[in-house]
């Protein structure tokens, strides 16, 4: 028997967390106005941008440690690493971000431009409010920080950011079924306008897929933990710290879109 982590254990972590909420609160507030709308789209689109490089680069990590992952049953060392079969839960959400025919990043542009192009802005306006603030910016190295780019990594650190990815994935399925209620029903013409111009699908794509990554993600932890070589209640515990950091991360960037107004150049606030 060895330890697990439930759908119900991290669904009751990030449900008190207000970072949801916040973005509900940022959406109301910037809606009225097709400007401030727009540019809290930008800064959202630019939060985005990071995820699937993370991911990729996770699943990387994770392949390469055929030490920390066996499967105690196999008596011949050669053929006892699980290091790959653990990787590929989490490469699975990586597959999806970098599809061939159309990335999660191009179609996060596309969508964006599709607001730009709804509301009329000139080239010259887009590029004002649209441009990433730096509370945006912040956040974005800290999710890559938490993906465990451009450093040493340990045990440790791995586990954290199976956690980290976990809560990115959950709160991500959370985030965008809120953005696809509110443009639908606050903005109905406007998403008429992007889905006749074929550009919503980048939030209506992610209404359901991130379900699974999280599915996918949470198979992983447990893999990971069934196969880890080492102290196995100590991995536990730093997947849960890692997922509790990233919806402290992701709480602090919806909290930055409706606090500064995110049209606005400001100084930065985002303490990682």
């Amino acid at each position: 028997m060895y330890l697990t982590v439930s759908k119900r254990e991290i669904s009751a972590i990030t449900e008190s967390h207000p970072g949801n909420k916040a973005l509900v609160a940022a959406l109301a507030k910037a809606g009225p106005s097709p400007v401030d709308l727009t540019c809290l789209m930008a800064q959202y689109v630019q939060f985005n941008s990071i995820f699937g490089a993370g991911v990729a680069h996770l699943a990387g990590l994770i392949a390469t440690r055929q030490d920390m992952f066996k499967d105690n049953n196999e008596s011949i060392s050669v053929l006892a690493d699980r290091s790959y079969e653990v990787a590929a839960e989490i490469f699975f959400a990586a597959i999806d971000e970098f599809r061939r025919k159309k990335t999660h990043r191009s179609m996060a542009q596309d969508s964006l431009k599709g607001f730009v192009e709804f509301f009329k802005m000139t080239p010259a306006e887009a590029s004002l409010r649209c441009r990433v603030n730096v509370n945006t910016s912040a956040a974005v190295r800290a999710v890559t920080e938490g993906y465990c780019f451009n450093r040493e990594i340990t045990d440790t650190d791995l586990f954290s950011a199976i956690g980290f990815h976990i809560g990115s994935e959950l709160l991500a399925d959370q985030e965008y079924n809120i953005l696809d209620r509110y443009l639908k029903q606050e903005h109905p013409t406007l998403v008429t306008f992007l889905q006749r111009a074929g550009v919503y699908s980048w939030v209506a794509v992610h209404t359901t897929v991130e379900a699974d990554h999280c599915d996918a993600a949470l198979q992983c932890a447990n893999s990971a933990l069934s196969f880890y070589t080492g102290d196995v209640s100590k991995a536990y515990g730093f997947i849960l710290k890692g997922l509790k950091h990233f919806a402290k991360v992701q709480a602090r960037f919806m909290h930055s879109l409706s606090a500064t107004g995110c049209a606005e150049p400001e100084r930065e606030a985002f303490d990682i």
